[in-house]
């Protein structure tokens, strides 16, 4: 029979949100940065029409060089629009249930794909930008490339500089992998690390039951200026980790959870799991089969009218 009292998913996640619509990372809506991201939008559109004129009119040079210029450029702008506030937007897809034969059914968020390929991206189609303009002016033809009269040999030479040091930097990103998943189960949570630098790998599988965790508390990595928080969970445990199982931002009886390297919304994952934590009857809701919903964030604009709020109350 149908029981009336029952919660759905979506009822049980608003049950999660920390108290009166607070966030230790607060999702305010930025304007200034809304407007960055249009203008550099348009910079992006005003570069694909030069290039696509570039290949039509029979110049490569500049048709390469301004294809560069518009996906850095695109990439560029969908960073300042995250910047403004428009992230996180729905529950992601990549949220899914996972059943492990030793603590039972649970959800896996894994980490975010999008960055680091992203940030290559931006330096490759930088340093192809500064490529072909040395290319361009050893061949005579990069006037279309640079503003005019700038089509001089000390501008070639730091652009090539450039594309060397970027390529460089790109090279090293593609050389440095981190990856990160979290998982929830009814009686515990487990966080897999791995970091690859060249051919150095190190790995750290760690569970924690909830009854070993004394404190979840939100934290930033780094100092922030100006620009969205880079999310931290840090987990104070009733023991000391064990060094082989330590990542770079762990302590003797800490854990850290790179919050803002997961798919998931930083504040909607600290605040189901400071739920589970201290309240052990809700844990069984991980055993459900829409568990995932559990995850799903706010609304946006009830994310920036909390934002604004605690701003006011600051």
């Amino acid at each position: 029979m149908y029981n009336s009292n029952r919660k759905t998913a979506s009822e049980h996640a608003a049950d999660a949100k920390l108290p009166s619509g607070f966030q230790p990372w607060p999702q305010a809506f930025r304007p200034s940065q809304l407007a960055a991201s249009v203008a550099v939008a348009l910079a992006a559109a005003l570069s694909v029409a030069t290039a696509w004129n570039g290949a039509r009119g029979g110049e490569p040079l500049t048709a390469l060089g301004f294809a560069g210029l518009s996906l850095t450029t695109l990439l560029v702008s969908v960073g300042l629009l995250q910047e403004s506030g428009f992230r996180h937007i729905a529950l992601p897809r990549r949220i899914s249930r996972h059943t492990d034969g030793e603590h039972g059914p649970g959800v896996t968020v894994p980490m975010s794909r999008s960055s680091i390929p992203a940030m290559i991206t931006i330096l490759v189609g930088v340093a192809a930008y500064g490529l072909i303009i040395w290319i361009g002016w050893l061949a005579g033809v990069s006037d279309s490339l640079v503003p005019f009269g700038r089509d001089t040999r000390e501008v070639a030479i730091l652009s090539a500089a450039g594309a060397a040091v970027t390529g460089v930097g790109a090279l090293l990103l593609a050389s440095v992998r981190f990856t990160t998943v979290l998982r929830i189960y009814p009686n515990g949570i487990r966080r897999y690390a791995r970091r690859r630098i060249v051919f150095s790998i190190r790995e750290s599988d760690l569970f924690l039951h909830w009854d070993e965790i004394a404190q979840i508390s939100p934290g930033e990595l780094g100092v922030r200026v100006g620009s969205a928080p880079h999310p931290v969970i840090n987990l104070t445990i009733t023991s000391s980790v064990p060094s082989a199982l330590r990542t770079q931002h762990d302590a003797d009886y800490s854990i850290a959870i790179m919050a803002h390297t997961l798919v998931s919304e930083p504040n909607t994952l600290f605040a189901l799991l400071k739920r589970l934590h201290e309240n052990p009857h809700d844990r069984n809701l991980i055993n459900e089969p829409s568990a995932a919903e559990l995850l799903r964030p706010p609304p946006l604009r009830e994310r920036f009218r909390s934002a604004r709020a605690q701003k006011a109350k600051a």
